[in-house]
């Protein structure tokens, strides 16, 4: 993935005494290696308190982040879709799928497509 666009649908923090953990071991270190690897990150997002560490450091990341009314959009599982693959995570439960699959990736990022035109800024 160096150098390319990971994009999702991504969830809010999972709440403490889970969110603290998974935050400090899990992903700080991933958005740190997707930086280092050049890898950008274009979602939607609720507009949920709980995001506070990365609406802080959005564009230092190198993620362009759409924040939904939490009215339409509140979610507690992420879908990420690369390239040749999609991941479904549910960070609540610590759980997670990872479908290699290019078809599937393919069908996802159009619908992530779509509605990221739909949406505002």
């Amino acid at each position: 993935m160096k150098g390319k666009e990971i994009v999702g649908f991504f969830a809010r923090v999972v709440p403490e005494p889970i969110g603290a953990e998974l935050e400090e071991q899990v992903y700080q270190p991933l958005v740190a290696d997707r930086k280092r690897h050049g890898i950008t990150i274009r979602g939607v997002t609720p507009n949920d308190p709980s995001l506070g560490w990365y609406r802080g450091r959005i564009k230092d990341l190198g993620y362009t982040i759409k924040f939904l009314d939490t009215k339409d959009y509140l979610v507690d599982a992420s879908i990420e879709i690369g390239e040749d693959y999609v991941q479904i995570i549910s960070h609540r439960y610590t759980q997670g799928i990872h479908i290699d699959n290019p078809d599937i990736a393919n069908s996802m990022r159009q619908i992530f497509e779509m509605v990221w035109e739909c949406r505002p800024e």
